[in-house]
């Protein structure tokens, strides 16, 4: 697993609106895949993930509110799925560390929280 400088993801996360939440799941699923747990992240999941937040940010920033219907559908698909990876890769981290998670930090700072608990114990 990647040790990363979490205030480097918090800008990433700022500066790209939220598209690079779905990145770091993309760069991490291989890893969290391979940790010691019966829980797995699915690269269709990740993909669909990023894709949805991508057309939401498109949709907002050149289209407006021409679309509405479709905004929202985008916004509650992608957080299902957005936290549906969330609560996966919270529960292979612990379920590897043998370590509990706050749910509270994991929804509250993502992917702060979990790369803080990467970092921790990365050599």
């Amino acid at each position: 697993m990647a040790k990363r400088n979490l205030l480097v993801v918090f800008l990433l996360t700022v500066v790209t609106l939220g598209i690079y939440v779905p990145i770091w799941f993309l760069l991490e699923r291989e890893s969290l895949n391979k940790m010691k747990s019966d829980v797995k992240i699915s690269r269709g999941l990740c993909f669909t993930n990023l894709l949805l937040w991508i057309s939401l940010v498109v949709i907002r920033l050149f289209l407006m509110d021409k679309y509405m219907e479709i905004i929202v559908f985008i916004t509650i698909a992608g957080i299902i799925i957005y936290y549906l990876l969330l609560t996966q890769a919270r529960t292979i981290l612990m379920d590897h560390y043998k370590k509990y998670i706050s749910i509270i930090w994991t929804v509250i700072l993502p992917p702060l929280q979990l790369q803080k608990v990467i970092n921790d114990h990365s050599k």
